[in-house]
């Protein structure tokens, strides 16, 4: 298990803000367009059945989206091991984690309901 750290909000260490924000859209593709035009994203998932990810593409087989979102992570990338499409995120439970701090997670399939609340910055 990861150790749990309370947050403590300082208003003097704020070192950015987010003046607006855009939705996008479910349709997994459009997720990497917008990736790969925008830069990282912003999601939310499932995240009980990766809390012991330790390499590889996740693909689990049952795991829910929608009331048991419960962590965020950053959406920065994807790609393909073998023929199996996946995403590249990355955690925030220290770089002891997954793969450095990052995990791959299957693309194409909402996994974790990873697709349905991904957000990025607008101008």
């Amino acid at each position: 298990m990861f150790p749990c750290h309370r947050c403590r909000f300082h208003p003097s260490k704020v070192a950015a803000t987010i003046a607006n924000y855009l939705t996008v859209s479910e349709d997994e593709d459009q997720i990497a367009a917008n990736l790969v035009k925008n830069g990282p994203l912003s999601i939310a998932l499932n995240a009980n059945y990766i809390m012991d990810y330790m390499g590889g593409v996740a693909c689990p087989r049952i795991c829910p989206g929608g009331d048991n979102m419960n962590h965020a992570v950053l959406l920065v990338g994807y790609g393909m091991d073998g023929d199996k499409p996946y995403w590249i995120l990355k955690n925030s439970w220290s770089e002891n984690y997954g793969e450095d701090g990052y995990f791959r997670l299957c693309r194409g399939f909402g996994v974790c309901g990873m697709n349905t609340r991904v957000s990025t910055v607008s101008a």
